[in-house]
């Protein structure tokens, strides 16, 4: 047969042979070229059509869009755009993406911190007669307590009804959405819950003793009673467990560190803190050792960073001043430290809400996203 010269010179092809070149694509090189770039065409047609990736691994291959202003949940469809990474003590008013900067959540963590440094300054200063702020009522009892006639509605077992049933609740919703993004502020609540119940239901005990408000025990720190050894000994571990197990709670601290500060707390209390200022004490310290975690122990800080310090730690720190200030003015009428209480597992709740939204709102954008893919 005649040979077929594809570049220059030789025979011309026949009209059968130009037939089968045309069929696959052209001449020679030429036809590879078509055929290789109609195979790219196809390759990036289906892969705009798979579905955008979620979890770590999108992390690391998209970066989330700014939030438009006012959008408190920002807005997660998945774009490629550029991020500035804030400076070393430059302040970011980003909403959604982890950055290293100085966030509202750190402005909001360190406010609450100082409001619960300057309460117990203002409880001690006032015990020695240095100023006149807080209730009566409060100074006198270490709590605002009401209903002190009725057993079963007294603030304490209030407390620990309310505590208990928050627990079951917060345990239930730990479990079903311990996946959930941004789930540590909230991931051992349920047990941090029922262990602040217990302590309430243990003040509450004691206050059914017959003259307890005239008890001089109160005036005094636990280790001044006179007990025996083997009941200080106890004492001890008891608030040793009752500190690690409130600090290993908190987020970013870890399990020696929390060990290492209940080991110091618990002869602090026991040894040198006024049983009726137990409380002021416990919730100083449990405030301002996982703020100081949260805020220069923790590598990443995102949105559910800032919404921890919202809705669960900055009401503690408000609740503390308004039961101090307001006892003696209408707030022991209505239930007194009960509110304190609540406003913890209420923030929790709170905080449930907005995150489980907020990641909704993400997957609804990416699910549009995937849809525009698709049409288009």
């Amino acid at each position: 047969g005649r040979r077929v010269a594809v570049g220059g010179g030789g025979s011309a092809p026949s009209s059968r042979h130009v037939a089968l070149l045309q069929q696959h694509g052209g001449y020679g090189l030429e036809g590879y070229r078509h055929k290789a770039t109609a195979t790219m065409a196809t390759i990036r047609r289906q892969a705009s059509l798979r579905p955008t990736p979620r979890g770590p691994m999108a992390q690391e291959s998209v970066t989330p869009k700014t939030p438009r202003k006012g959008d408190f949940f920002g807005s997660m469809a998945q774009e490629p755009v550029t991020q500035k990474t804030p400076a070393k003590g430059e302040f970011s008013d980003s909403t959604d993406e982890a950055t290293t900067g100085l966030r509202v959540g750190d402005l909001i963590m360190l406010g609450s911190a100082i409001l619960s440094i300057a309460f117990l300054m203002t409880v001690i200063a006032q015990d020695y007669g240095m100023i006149d702020l807080h209730s009566k009522d409060f100074m006198k009892d270490g709590f605002c307590v009401s209903n002190k006639d009725t057993p079963l509605l007294q603030s304490h077992i209030l407390c620990f009804y309310g505590d208990t049933i928050a627990a079951l609740i917060l345990g239930y919703l730990g479990y079903r959405y311990r996946d959930m993004q941004g789930a540590a502020p909230v991931k051992m609540g349920a047990l941090a819950t029922f262990m602040h119940g217990l302590g309430h239901l243990g003040a509450w005990s004691d206050m059914q003793k017959e003259g307890w408000e005239n008890d001089p025990v109160l005036q005094m720190a636990p280790a001044m009673r006179g007990d025996p050894l083997e009941k200080v000994i106890g004492g001890l571990i008891g608030l040793w467990f009752f500190f690690f197990l409130l600090l290993r709670s908190a987020p970013h601290m870890p399990q020696v560190d929390a060990a290492i500060h209940a080991a110091i707390q618990a002869p602090i209390l026991y040894y040198y803190v006024p049983q009726r200022f137990g409380f002021t004490w416990v919730q100083t310290v449990l405030m301002v050792i996982p703020i100081f975690y949260m805020v220069f122990w923790n590598p990443k800080k995102d949105i559910f960073y800032d919404l921890n310090a919202t809705v669960i730690v900055l009401p503690v720190a408000v609740m503390a001043w308004a039961e101090g200030g307001a006892c003696d003015y209408g707030y022991k009428a209505i239930g007194g430290h009960f509110w304190y209480d609540t406003s913890i597992y209420v923030g929790m709740l709170v905080y449930y809400y907005l995150a489980l939204g907020y990641q909704s709102k993400v997957e609804k954008s990416q699910a549009q996203e995937l849809s525009k893919a698709k049409a288009a």
